[in-house]
């Protein structure tokens, strides 16, 4: 009897349970691969279907328990074969080329995201492609010269105009405009003769953006490369990285509304002209809350005692040093831990004396009583050290890359404008001097001429 039950027990622990069970599905069946927050619901919405649907195609026994990895079968999509897989549209993709770079049908992209206006692929948003490891990625993308037929660029390219036209998703071998991207299989094979794109890959980090966040904007180009560009109005500045590229750190305001922005990168060429990539991006709702009223002297609420002081701030934050002074992520600049010792968090909706919700709080403020440390989070520059209306007894302090932080409603301040800081070294002490209610250290971090979450900075790393 003994041996009939462990014989049962290792049986057991061989097949384990599943909540969807095996699949041993035909090659010709599209099956999609449970990516990190999707659920059953979710899933089916994506595609068109049914809840029910999903379950009995997949035979699933609980649709709670789905697992970050797990296939699931896709009824109801003829023609479609493969893996699927979701993919965030990155900058300067567009239907086409995402539809020739992985060598799929523009039509059955069209289809399979339920596109009403395929013309219109904003940076940020989450696309479905099918995936075939037969199938490899066509990175290499070209620019047809001017004055340069299709017939030129094939030979150059080791190709046919027959081949060129099929692996670009070409009706025909006609003429094509100058400036058409075609694109070419990887390989050791140097197209010499062929004009590159200006721009070089270009990753933005994260996708989609988020008010209050940070965003790093990095493009392959050498460190003579004169890059620029905008986002949401403001100018964006790039510097070397040491690795090939070059990054702008931009952040989005905590109060941009949320919808779809136009993001601009230009490349000055040797011959003096200006090469201007440019595309939609979708800007999303951080998801803010409120703080409770707080009741302070209508001094310190008054435009025209505000105002002043912010162009002021606006102003001293808008330069962007070339030299990048820190390095990794950021020390606290307060010994009490921000998990469970912040009295206000970054981005909450403000009111004052029972106005409208219609400020926002541009830092976080770090419980601790009256004369505790505050520390320098980075090596930086210190800009401003002195008394502030507003804010109090203040230091700001340079980072680089435009890069800036500032500490409110100090008692003490240790430094000087001029002094060089470094990561934990002591600037001043926590008070109560400005508009406050308590004491307190109230943080800020700018990037690019915009206050962003400071939190962030403590979390991750930035180039």
């Amino acid at each position: 009897m003994r041996k009939i039950i462990l014989l049962i027990v290792l049986i057991l622990l061989a097949f384990p349970a599943s909540s969807v069970q095996a699949q041993d599905a035909a090659p010709s069946d599209p099956v999609y691969i449970v990516q990190s927050g999707d659920n059953i619901t979710s899933i089916a919405s994506q595609f068109g279907i049914t809840v029910d649907e999903l379950v009995i195609a997949n035979n699933i026994t609980n649709p709670n328990l789905l697992a970050v990895g797990d296939e699931l079968i896709i009824p109801g999509l003829q023609g479609v074969t493969g893996y699927l897989v979701t993919e965030t549209v990155g900058f300067g993709s567009s239907l086409t080329s995402l539809a020739i770079q992985n060598r799929v049908p523009k039509q059955m992209l069209t289809r399979l995201n339920r596109l009403t206006s395929p013309t219109e692929l904003y940076t940020g948003v989450n696309l479905i492609i099918p995936k075939d490891d037969t199938r490899k990625k066509l990175t290499n993308r070209f620019l047809l010269s001017e004055g340069q037929s299709m017939l030129e660029f094939a030979v150059l390219s080791g190709t046919n105009s027959w081949q060129l036209a099929t692996q670009n998703q070409l009706s025909s071998v006609s003429t094509l405009p100058e400036g058409s991207i075609l694109y070419l299989p990887d390989g050791a094979t140097t197209y010499s003769g062929l004009k590159a794109l200006p721009l070089g890959e270009i990753t933005i980090s994260p996708l989609p953006l988020v008010q209050g966040k940070t965003i790093s904007i990095s493009i392959h180009a050498t460190n003579d490369t004169n890059l620029s560009g905008t986002l949401t109005d403001h100018p964006l500045h790039f510097f070397p990285d040491g690795n090939g590229s070059q990054v702008s750190l931009q952040g989005i305001h905590a109060m941009q509304e949320p919808g779809i922005y136009p993001l601009s990168i230009s490349l000055a060429l040797q011959d003096g002209s200006i090469y201007t990539q440019e595309q939609m991006i979708i800007i999303q709702d951080g998801y803010y809350g409120k703080d409770p009223v707080l009741l302070v002297q209508d001094d310190f609420i008054d435009p025209a005692v505000t105002q002043p002081e912010l162009d002021w701030l606006n102003s001293l934050t808008a330069p962007a040093s070339s030299q990048k002074m820190w390095q990794g992520v950021w020390v606290s600049p307060s010994p009490y831990s921000y998990l469970d010792c912040l009295n206000s968090r970054y981005g909450n909706r403000r009111s004052y004396n029972g106005g409208p919700f219609e400020f926002f709080h541009t830092g976080v403020d770090f419980c601790g009583g009256e004369g505790t440390n505050i520390y320098a989070p980075a090596a930086g520059t210190v800009v401003f050290a002195g008394p502030l209306t507003v804010r109090g007894n203040a230091t700001i302090i340079d980072h680089g890359w435009g890069v800036y932080t500032g500490y409110w409603h100090q008692t003490q301040i240790y430094v000087k404008t001029g002094d060089v800081v470094t990561a934990g070294q002591v600037i001043g002490l926590v008070g109560t001097t400005g508009r406050v209610t308590g004491a307190h250290l109230h943080w800020e971090v700018w990037a690019g001429g915009v206050q962003v979450s400071p939190l962030d900075w403590l979390e991750k790393q930035y180039p």
